[in-house]
């Protein structure tokens, strides 16, 4: 029971999100605690009362270091008290070297800039969210995948969960499609068997209609993109192995989304 619980709980997930933070600020994280909620996130806040203990230090630590490991979101909530915070620094440094997707939201500006400052969760979003265009003949390479994936949310993992009975199949993946635009990527997993199926190429298309981002996918080592000219415009990825996929793929999304916040700061500044 309490399995089947965790279960339905990931999957309303769309990111795992690890709150940096300053004790004597726990108040003030909560108002980007709750909007991450809000937005299918799930943050995690430490408020750890045994810090305080020297003993305790060293077992916290290890839990602290895998707790960041094992997510792939690290927001610095930004304050007076956080700079001057060894824990915080600890924070930072351990996300960094683990290659996070790195978000600061200044605590003071959200007192008077709030709507500014939880702009940049709105960004986060656009990064959540990946869409499986493939051929069910591929389903074992992508249940690898999949697994691998978990921090992000998956809007159509096994096509047919997301299908509305009382929908037309095509209006149904029209709306996935519509929906992925605004929340994440289409990734697209070339092999030859994508390319006998009709359904593959049919929401390849509405992808292409909605001017939706999308992520190639090479799954067979005798594929090129230079078969497919209308494709070769987006990223293009070579499949080796699952553990190189994710590898370039979250390098990927995670300078696409560095970029975005990146354009978004200096907008603010102008």
């Amino acid at each position: 029971m309490e399995k089947i619980k965790i279960d339905t709980w990931k999957k309303a997930i769309s990111g795992w999100v690890f709150l940096s933070h300053s004790s004597l600020d726990i108040e003030r994280v909560k108002t980007i605690r709750n909007y991450l909620e809000e937005s299918q996130f799930n943050a995690i806040m430490f408020f750890l009362k045994c810090l305080d203990d020297e003993e305790e230090q060293k077992q916290i630590e290890k839990l602290l270091e895998c707790e960041i490991k094992n997510r792939n979101i690290f927001i610095h909530c930004k304050s007076n008290n956080s700079l001057q915070s060894k824990w915080v620094n600890w924070e930072i440094n351990k996300a960094k070297k683990e290659n996070k997707l790195f978000l600061e939201i200044d605590l003071d500006k959200l007192e008077y800039q709030k709507c500014i400052e939880l702009s940049k969760i709105d960004i986060l979003v656009r990064y959540s969210t990946l869409y499986f265009i493939f051929s069910m003949s591929d389903i074992d390479k992508i249940k690898k995948l999949k697994k691998k994936l978990e921090g992000f949310k998956i809007l159509n993992n096994f096509k047919s969960e997301n299908i509305l009975a009382n929908e037309p199949i095509k209006t149904s993946l029209e709306n996935m499609i519509k929906e992925i635009k605004q929340k994440g990527f289409i990734l697209l997993f070339i092999s030859e068997n994508s390319k006998k199926s009709s359904w593959f190429w049919t929401e390849k298309q509405i992808a292409l209609d909605k001017n939706a981002r999308i992520i190639n996918i090479i799954l067979d080592k005798n594929i090129s993109i230079d078969e497919f000219p209308v494709l070769k415009n987006f990223k293009t990825i070579q499949y080796q192995n699952s553990n190189q996929l994710y590898d370039e793929l979250y390098n990927y999304i995670k300078k696409e989304f560095e970029k975005e916040l990146s354009k978004f700061e200096e907008r603010l500044i102008q």
